[in-house]
């Protein structure tokens, strides 16, 4: 069962058990998480249960609700990274919060971890002095952003790693918010943060009161609740196994048409949020780069038809929905182009990869690489000649330079 809530709202729902069974459920919190909860009944009849769900405090509730003892358990999740390189900034301007990697759900506000992780810049004095610790040393993690967001320096910095858990045991900060530039309000909710004492800190809901929040908070959730609102969208089973053609709107939407579609229909297959910013067709693939910058790739194909690297995953499936390019992480990419059995990119930094089939030289490293590239290949001619924008025919690839100069390669069989 699964019920969602906003921004800490009590959440009416209805559960079922059968004489005192443990019934496990989710709740979706103020921060859109699923906060995993179990419900014990008496008798087995429908009892009417409220629940109040915020990010990092929820409530253990236990009473008598229409003549049934009911309990409630929340688990909490301590997400154990908190820093400003995993917080994004997406197209919409919406703040959100990645790389849950580390990541650790607690069966009840009062459960505690013991496993020393996370970066150190952002290490709770409890975390530094291997005691145990609860989602109170990612209010702390909080506290150093905002510090940072103010100040635009580090909470607590040293030459080492030693040095630097003193400082942060001690509280010995680089320096103090500018009293003449920031409120009093908002100093001190980056100093309760702060405090040295997890019991001391302000719980996530506590924070949200804060007048310097409450007073936008309204104006936050209805933003929120479009943005979540407009990404819901139908999703198509298939893809058609002929050709089609994709672009995208000024809203991020991808659109296709073709193959048996005689109007262009919205293709909704980019999990996790992504939105795309640039898209292109081969005959038997699809490239698509992210409005973070990032490559994915798929098959377009009929009767399972054999990849040769042109997807760049390192292996020849045919993928049908989406795939992230991973051996691209890091890299910046701006625009990608496809040909009948390749596909070419180029980053921000104006360097060019290349991969896929080589047979007609495409991958413009004369013919040394072999005849199918299965991963990126960095085209080192762009090193020097730095790629304003690329494009791609069937058996040919056509560049211009950021100096206005213009590079070909590939079948040269009809001119």
């Amino acid at each position: 069962m699964r019920v969602r809530g906003v921004c800490g709202e009590s959440i009416g729902m209805r559960v079922r058990g059968v004489c005192g069974e443990w019934i496990s459920m989710r709740v979706r919190g103020m921060c859109g998480e699923w906060i995993g909860m179990r419900v014990r009944t008496v008798c087995g009849e429908w009892v009417s249960v409220c629940v109040r769900a915020v990010c990092g405090s929820p409530c253990t509730d236990l009473g008598v609700l229409g003549g049934h003892s009911v309990l409630i358990e929340i688990a909490v999740l301590c997400y154990r990274d908190i820093k400003t390189l995993n917080i994004f900034l997406t197209k919409a301007d919406l703040i959100k919060l990645g790389d849950y990697g580390l990541a650790k759900q607690l069966n009840s506000p009062q459960s505690m971890a013991e496993t020393c992780v996370g970066t150190p810049y952002y290490m709770s004095p409890e975390l530094c002095q291997g005691v145990k610790y609860n989602f109170k040393s990612d209010i702390w993690a909080v506290g150093c952003v905002l510090f940072e967001l103010l100040t635009l320096t580090r909470t607590f910095d040293a030459t080492n790693p030693l040095n630097l858990c003193v400082k942060i045991v001690k509280g010995t900060r680089t320096m103090e918010v500018d009293a003449a530039v920031y409120s009093e309000s908002m100093r001190h909710l980056v100093l309760d943060c702060l405090h040295q004492d997890p019991d001391h800190r302000p719980s996530t809901e506590h924070i949200l009161q804060q007048p310097i929040i409450s007073l936008h908070r309204p104006v936050m959730e209805d933003r929120v609740a479009q943005l979540n609102g407009s990404a819901r969208k139908t999703r198509l089973n298939t893809i058609p196994d002929t050709p089609i053609a994709i672009v995208t709107s000024r809203c991020s939407d991808v659109y296709y048409w073709g193959g048996g579609k005689a109007t262009p229909q919205r293709l909704d297959m980019f999990k996790g949020g992504r939105c795309a910013q640039h898209v292109c067709a081969g005959n038997t693939h699809f490239a698509m780069v992210s409005v973070e910058k990032e490559l994915y790739t798929w098959a377009n194909v009929q009767g399972g038809t054999k990849m040769v690297g042109q997807l760049g995953h390192g292996d020849r499936a045919s993928y049908r929905q989406p795939k992230w390019v991973e051996s691209l992480q890091g890299k910046a990419i701006r625009q990608a182009a496809c040909g009948d059995q390749f596909t070419v990119c180029i980053t921000d930094e104006g360097h060019m990869y290349t991969f896929g089939s080589d047979y007609s030289g495409c991958m413009g490293c004369g013919g040394g690489c072999g005849q199918d590239v299965l991963e990126p290949l960095l085209l080192e001619l762009t090193l020097e000649h730095p790629v304003e924008q690329v494009s791609c025919g069937d058996n040919h690839v056509v560049i211009l330079t950021r100096n206005k100069d213009v590079f070909s390669w590939g079948c040269g069989e009809h001119g």
